[in-house]
């Protein structure tokens, strides 16, 4: 046999083993998982939440799927009165909230179990607001001018993955919210994964 023949069929098996090396070193998921992924929206002024669902399926290789979202309307109205029970302020909100499609994949990473998720969803709408007019004793628009202020949150797949916890989303759940003032209290929009373990 050539010399050149030893180089190539030690190459060759070489490469069989690192490959098998790293198909042994590749880790798995503890099971295969089912659940939901939930995009909320919520205000404290207006009161008001709404959720839309996504189910999830993450094998134990780490392939996941998502299936179902959409949308879902909100209309939701709050007075605010001062100290004396006269009303000072009316606020609407009107707008959809959806979640279009999202897509995922899951590792092992320093032996915790994480899903990265990328989403497209949007929540559009408008806020009408009113002040009360002691005069004339109706609502009227603010004396400043601007009675509508359409708003419109989006999340789209260029802006990166966000990190669940498999374990915490087994256990109780795991969420990516953030929370910011508002006009009168807070509001709140995020995703909440919730998993359980397949039984087949």
């Amino acid at each position: 046999m050539k010399p050149i023949h030893f180089i190539l069929l030690g190459l060759f098996s070489f490469m069989l083993i690192t490959c098998k090396k790293d198909k042994e070193d590749e880790p798995e998921l503890e099971s295969h998982y089912i659940g939901s992924l939930y995009f909320e929206y919520s205000r404290d002024f207006p009161d008001f939440s709404e959720k839309v669902r996504m189910d999830v399926d993450v094998s134990k290789t780490g392939v996941v799927t998502f299936s179902g979202g959409g949308s879902k309307n909100f209309d939701a109205t709050a007075i605010k009165y001062d100290d004396e029970g006269v009303p000072v302020l009316k606020l609407q909100m009107v707008g959809t909230v959806s979640l279009n499609s999202a897509s995922g994949r899951a590792e092992v990473i320093d032996k915790k179990e994480l899903l990265f998720v990328l989403v497209d969803s949007r929540i559009q709408g408008t806020m009408y607001l009113w002040v009360w007019d002691d005069d004339t004793k109706q609502w009227m628009e603010p004396p400043a001018g601007g009675h509508e202020f359409p708003f419109d949150y989006q999340d789209s797949y260029s802006d990166g993955e966000m990190q669940f916890s498999i374990v915490d989303a087994v256990l109780t759940e795991s969420a990516v919210k953030v929370t910011l003032p508002d006009i009168e209290g807070t509001f709140t929009y995020g995703y909440t994964l919730s998993l359980s373990v397949a039984l087949v």
